[in-house]
């Protein structure tokens, strides 16, 4: 195990218990061009997706300790409470939505909405009115956590869907899914 700390950043077992797995991926895909080196802190560039997943959010680039901190004031511990963020996901539908939004065009008794995951003064307005207001419209989120969120950079709900931190970490998680282990 000494000699792989020299040459890799981490030795792990394997399912069938084989230390030294890092060094056994670098054997078995040498070529390989795959890297996500601008999203992670050099210490971590060399990890699987399943163990990057499972990370704090400081493995992330730019995700220093106050970061941390806001995020942690919101339960995103780690890369994968990041991953599952629920506002994320809303603020994302909402604004993927949007993009296909006719104007006028709801049509009479539809029964489509979003209440659930808006306050009551909200759930009249367009998608394309709502990716514009800020992210305190989503329902359970305080006050509190919107000016967290805003110190983050996230002012509006199409704020929190573009993210990248949040991005990042749901890419790295997905990944992980269609990762071959060692």
């Amino acid at each position: 195990a000494s000699a792989c700390k020299k040459s890799l950043p981490r030795c792990f077992s394997t399912s069938s218990g084989n230390v030294g797995a890092s060094a056994a991926a670098v054997a078995k895909w040498p070529e390989h061009q795959l890297n996500i080196a601008h999203a992670l802190k050099k210490s971590d560039e060399r990890e699987s997706f399943r163990y990057l997943s499972n990370q704090p959010v400081e493995a992330l680039q730019g995700i220093g300790p106050k970061h941390a901190e806001e995020l942690k004031s919101l339960n995103l511990k780690t890369v994968q409470q990041l991953a599952d963020y629920k506002f994320f996901h809303l603020a994302r539908a909402m604004t993927v939505l949007s993009t296909v939004e006719e104007e006028g065009g709801r049509l009479d008794n539809t029964l489509m909405n979003i209440n659930k995951g808006l306050d009551k003064a909200s759930e009249k307005k367009a998608l394309k009115e709502l990716i514009h207001q800020p992210v305190h419209i989503l329902q359970g989120i305080s006050p509190q956590a919107g000016e967290t969120l805003a110190s983050l950079g996230v002012k509006t709900v199409e704020d929190l869907a573009n993210f990248k931190f949040c991005q990042w970490a749901e890419s790295i998680v997905v990944a992980a899914k269609f990762e071959e282990e060692v």
